[in-house]
């Protein structure tokens, strides 16, 4: 196989407990180290991420470009700018606490490179993985998750990378659905795998139920119909009201409120451009949403 260069864009945030693990993993990447490189970019650590992303760099047998942002500007934006210093045809976008098996490089590039229409393609969780509807013959999915995911780098770039509007979570989805409207696949190599720890025990993080309540409020307002919208903002305002509401959730709530009415006339601007595309969309049934969540789930 002729192995086409990929560069692997890794984006940290106090990352130091995470990073023995990562470029353990990596060593074990089966794919011509002269075709990779490790592009990371530090959003801003206080911990002891930076020291030990230099220490690394000087020793490591892939090819290392760190660059450190002054501030912490979020997932999307960081992984925009580690793909803005890159030329490969292919982004591997790949969190620092995530572990590739020593395969699943090489079973992504081999899947995306023979199938030109792919834009997006992830693989599946361990020890959890998320669950989403994977179609058992073509591998399409609503949407590719960012923890580990191949980008087709004249895709990324077509639709304009990442929206950093949504700072940590969900923009993962936003990207993949953007990457349907422009007429590109989404897909899941199901017989590749990354250790990934989304969730324990079958419950997601506190932080991925916050951010993805927060970011359900702009989502609706990019995707949904004008009824969905209204929908979702008075159920909103019902869990603002209940006394049931826990804490956390009525945070999120308020925060997707807030950000939303801060930032409208993006979203605005963002959702006559994505209603525009579902009008001519072959593929909206991957435009699914299900209270705070987005897509289909497995049954």
């Amino acid at each position: 196989m002729d192995y086409p260069e990929v560069e692997i864009v890794t984006v940290t945030h106090n990352s130091a407990p995470h990073l023995k693990s990562f470029f353990e993993a990596l060593r074990q990447v089966e794919y011509p180290p002269d075709r990779l490189r490790l592009i990371i970019v530090d959003n801003a650590s206080s911990d002891e991420t930076r020291n030990f992303l230099h220490d690394k760099a000087r020793t490591f047998p892939l090819s290392v470009q760190i660059i450190e942002r002054p501030t912490n500007e979020g997932f999307g934006a960081g992984c925009n700018h580690g793909a803005e210093a890159g030329a490969a045809p292919f982004i591997l976008f790949l969190n620092p606490d995530a572990q590739p098996r020593p395969a699943m490089l090489q079973q992504m590039v081999v899947r995306a490179a023979a199938e030109s229409n792919i834009g997006l393609l992830d693989v599946k969780q361990d020890p959890v993985d998320l669950g989403k509807l994977v179609h058992p013959l073509t591998g399409d999915t609503d949407w590719c998750s960012g923890g580990a995911v191949l980008a087709r780098r004249k895709a990324f770039n077509e639709i304009g990378g990442f929206d950093p509007f949504f700072f940590l979570y969900c923009e993962d989805v936003d990207l993949s659905w953007r990457m349907w409207l422009a007429g590109w696949r989404c897909v899941t190599e199901t017989g590749a795998r990354v250790h990934h720890e989304q969730a324990k025990d079958g419950v997601a993080k506190p932080i991925m139920m916050y951010y993805s309540i927060r970011n359900s409020f702009a989502m609706r307002m990019i995707y949904d119909s004008a009824s969905g919208v209204r929908s979702h903002l008075g159920r909103g305002l019902r869990y603002l009201a209940s006394p049931r509401t826990v804490g956390p959730t009525r945070r999120a709530v308020l925060a997707g409120f807030w950000l939303s009415a801060r930032r409208l006339p993006h979203l605005l601007e963002r959702r006559r451009a994505a209603q525009a595309g579902l009008e001519r969309c072959a593929e909206r049934e991957h435009f699914v949403f299900n209270e705070w969540f987005y897509g289909r789930f497995a049954s």
